[in-house]
């Protein structure tokens, strides 16, 4: 399970069977959690390798 979370709450869960990779990570983060960020919110990863890609960056600064 993949998920935000803000103010207690989760934000754009999405269970899966198996484990993340860069491209589950980033459609996720285009197609379910982006749409639900308000502005000024901000994202903070951990340091997994899938999370560092300049692909992810710009998703998060779009």
């Amino acid at each position: 399970m993949i998920s935000g979370l803000c103010q207690g709450k989760l934000l754009a869960p999405l269970t899966f069977i198996g484990s993340c990779n860069r491209s589950l990570f980033e459609q996720w983060l285009a197609e379910k959690l982006i749409p639900e960020l308000k502005s000024g919110q901000t994202v903070i990863l951990d340091n997994a390798t899938f999370h560092q890609s300049e692909k992810i960056r710009e998703l998060i600064k779009s």
